[in-house]
């Protein structure tokens, strides 16, 4: 409840500096005309709970959309129908729809990136669980 809490300030504090609007998910339709969903978190999914337990009060139902979502800071660039798009997956960089369109043609189910190793290795000082 915590984590909602302090969303919804922060949608406030936009909404007050002049933000038009602010959303939780947005679909939207890439070039090839295969729709994805847009969202900071990735969603609920018993797999992708060892990526991330956190905020999970706050994550939308995997409903088997393709997602592009951030927050995972670069764990992997695809995951089955997730694709982290922020850019610690991507060697600091934007990722361009060319880049999307590429990896949603890869048949591959696990696309690393150059910190997945990284995460694996590391310990967790908050859960002192290595790998999270």
């Amino acid at each position: 409840e915590g984590a909602k809490r302090r969303y919804t300030k922060a949608c406030e504090r936009y909404l007050q500096h002049g933000w038009k609007s602010i959303s939780q998910e947005l679909q939207l339709t890439l070039r090839n005309g295969v729709n994805v969903l847009l969202a900071h978190l990735p969603p609920k999914t018993k797999d992708g709970q060892k990526y991330d337990q956190r905020y999970t009060e706050c994550r939308l139902e995997d409903n088997g959309s393709i997602v592009l979502h951030g927050h995972l800071h670069g764990r992997y660039k695809k995951f089955n129908n997730l694709i982290d798009v922020g850019i610690d997956a991507w060697n600091m960089k934007l990722v361009s729809e060319d880049m999307l369109l590429e990896l949603l043609n890869n048949k591959e189910s696990f696309v690393k990136s150059s910190l997945t190793e990284w995460y694996k290795n590391r310990v967790d000082e908050r859960t002192n669980m290595k790998g999270s």
